[in-house]
This record gives structure tokens, sequence and C-alpha cells, in this order.
């Protein structure tokens, strides 16, 4: 998302006391979860990194069986949930409503 976007997000997660990773690539994505898997409690990934055409479905299969923790896909695109529902996310929902399911999923 736009770095404006991630900021308001990064103030609400770190007051929900949790850390906030971004990553604007699928190689810098890997990158991050390579750093900080131990630390993660969970992973919300968007269905278009860069650009507007799905493209996270394979990372999502990367993670899925290394990562414990919810896969959350955060798009305003709900048909592309599906297919990155397949490939291993937990769930999906809009983006504006991603600390409401953040939080379901991690019990808050």
């Amino acid at each position: 998302d736009e770095p404006h976007i991630q900021c308001d997000r990064k103030i609400v997660f770190e007051g929900m006391g949790m850390g906030f990773i971004s990553a604007t690539s699928i190689l810098e994505a890997k990158r991050c979860f390579a750093a900080n898997q131990r630390s993660l409690s969970a992973i919300i990934v968007d269905d278009c990194v860069p650009g507007k055409l799905p493209n996270m479905a394979a990372l999502v299969k990367t993670l899925k069986p290394i990562f414990n923790g919810p896969i959350i896909v955060a798009a305003n695109v709900p048909m592309h949930w599906e297919e990155l529902i397949r490939a291993g996310c937990t769930c999906g929902c809009l983006k504006r409503d991603i600390v409401r399911v953040l939080r379901e999923q991690l019990g808050f």
C-alpha cells in the first residue's frame, strides 16, 4: 500500500503491542520473513505486490508449510481472495477490515 496507509497501520498495530514489518516486493517479503520468522504472529498479504495483477499465491504456498500463524489476504478485490485462500491463506478481508480480522485471528 501507499506509505501513508502503511504508516497508519503501523501506528495501530504498534498500539496493539505488535511490531510491523512491510515489504514492497516478493523478494523483499521473502527476506523479511527469513529475518523475522520466529517473531511473527501473523502475516498479512496484499493480492498484488507490486502492481495491479494478483501475484502472491506462489509466496503464500512457500510460507504456509513453514509458518504456523494466520496468513491473511487483505485486498479490495474479494474475487482475488479465493486464489490466495486456496494457496494457504487463512482468510480474506477488505483492507479497511484488517485490524478487526487480525484481532479475531490472534484472539485479541
